[in-house]
């Protein structure tokens, strides 16, 4: 197995020139032995800003991988809309459109690129982050996940793409992010932000693989707008492929999603964006991991000489099993006085049909095959663990959502509130629209836990059922 994202690894939190950056990512993917072909993909937001970006991807990287087999302005797939959000079907569509000969063997390379952007304003010494000189004015960059911190409202806000956005980021990390340093905080949104669609392109691969043998280079960024040369924020690299045992992790890594365990530094003119944990070279095939270089902490002591930290409020952490976001849906929220976290679950009478058959499920088996290939490595694990778990319950709600709740309720999961209500949809039938719903529900609320407590909650699940 051929190891091709050390270069792009290795600057994953770094600014760079973005014609540095594609050009790591041409040679990443032009590395992989014997591909039968390349196919490209672009996921950006729909501002005018992101020409720069959109045309070096097609000049630096899918020209040269594909310039023999596909015509000129043919060779990008692109997804453009407010925000940069991940649409359902990107990497079916790209994987259709870019395997030229579905009868190969050799496998089909497949680059797809998640770019959130911001503005930057300002010396380069003394910029600040959220906003760009459009004709004279000053105006927020990017508008759309301005606009998402700034509507604060419950409830829907009769804008879809503004929704979802609130959807994926969820209530905790958007009351972080409005609480961090003006000066940075679109620049965290942006990360997390990024982070997070690449996570979404992940768990479509592994969810609904391609037919045919293919590798996926996800990378995602943060391009900056300014009135300098573009250069691109690198927030995560993802090399995965599928063959006839189905979709696996080969290599990668990502900035967290949790926006106070992002430390957002100055390196001189550029800026620099370390996670609040130890730092390790991540393969899921290699056994010896160099020793990890430690990360200065929030609220730790500066080092003589040492940059200030920007905009990261203290982390703090729980211990115990995490509970599920509580989405008012599903029950009452539980009360401070009422049941421990640690309390163990109800004693539950599940029909043998239902427990028997949370083994056979292929979305169990899969999601089990894929937390084992990243098990040795506890970094692979927080980078992957919401994406396999995504992919899991996407799977049981399409086939089996029964299979999900009673797998749930048997472990607990989502705590003894939820519970009554859990069994009383289960009761209802294996195929009803209310489990289906209970299923997908669980899913969005799933996506709002931070890497540490999706491992927790994947463990649980694909636990074998006693």
């Amino acid at each position: 197995m051929s190891f091709v994202l050390s270069e792009i690894i290795t600057h994953v939190g770094a600014e760079r020139a973005l014609s540095q950056y594609h050009g790591s990512l041409r040679r990443a993917a032009a590395a992989i032995p014997n591909a039968d072909g390349f196919g490209a993909g672009l996921l950006t937001c729909a501002d005018e800003l992101l020409g720069e970006l959109e045309h070096g991807f097609e000049r630096d990287v899918a020209t040269p991988l594909m310039s023999a087999k596909i015509p000129a302005q043919r060779r990008v797939f692109t997804v453009r809309n407010l925000g940069a959000r991940a649409e359902t079907g990107m990497v079916g569509l790209v994987s259709n459109h870019f395997t030229l000969n579905p009868q190969a063997t050799a496998p089909t390379v497949l680059v797809i690129e998640v770019s959130a952007h911001v503005g930057r304003t300002g010396a380069k010494e003394d910029s600040r982050f959220g906003s760009v000189d459009r004709f004279g004015l000053d105006s927020p960059c990017c508008g759309a996940l301005d606009a998402m911190l700034g509507h604060t409202k419950e409830g829907p806000s009769g804008l879809d793409w503004l929704d979802q956005l609130r959807m994926a980021f969820g209530p905790v990390r958007l009351r972080v992010l409005r609480e961090m340093d003006p000066a940075v905080r679109l620049l965290a949104t942006a990360i997390v932000h990024a982070v997070l669609q690449a996570e979404a392109v992940v768990t479509e691969f592994f969810q609904t693989p391609p037919p045919t043998p293919t590798h996926l280079i996800v990378v995602s960024n943060v391009a900056i707008n300014q009135a300098w040369a573009p250069s691109v924020l690198s927030t995560s690299a993802h090399h995965l492929r599928c063959d006839s045992d189905g979709p696996t992790v080969v290599e990668g890594f990502s900035l967290r999603s949790t926006p106070e365990a992002l430390h957002i530094r100055r390196e001189g003119s550029a800026v620099r964006v370390e996670a609040g944990e130890l730092m390790e070279t991540t393969t899921a095939q290699r056994r010896r991991v160099r020793a990890p270089k430690e990360t200065p902490r929030a609220g730790a002591q500066p080092q003589p000489g040492a940059q200030p930290q920007l905009g990261a409020p203290e982390m703090t952490t729980e211990s115990g099993p995490p509970p599920l976001p509580h989405d008012e849906s599903l029950g009452e929220a539980p009360s401070h006085d009422g049941p421990s976290r640690d309390a163990p679950p109800p004693e539950l009478s599940l029909p043998a049909s239902i427990t028997s058959k949370i083994a056979e499920t292929p979305a169990m088996l899969r999601a089990r095959r894929q937390l084992e290939d990243v098990s040795h490595n506890a970094v692979l694990q927080r980078t992957y663990a919401r994406p396999i778990l995504q992919a899991l319950l996407q799977g049981l709600s399409v086939v089996s959502p029964e299979v999900g709740i009673a797998q749930m309720l048997v472990h607990g999961v989502g705590g003894v509130a939820q519970a009554n209500k859990l069994q009383r949809i289960l009761e209802q039938g294996p195929d009803s629209p209310a489990a289906r719903q209970t299923l997908h529900q669980m899913e969005a609320e799933l996506q709002q836990l931070n890497h540490e407590e999706a491992l927790q909650v994947l463990k649980i699940l694909t636990a074998e059922t006693r």
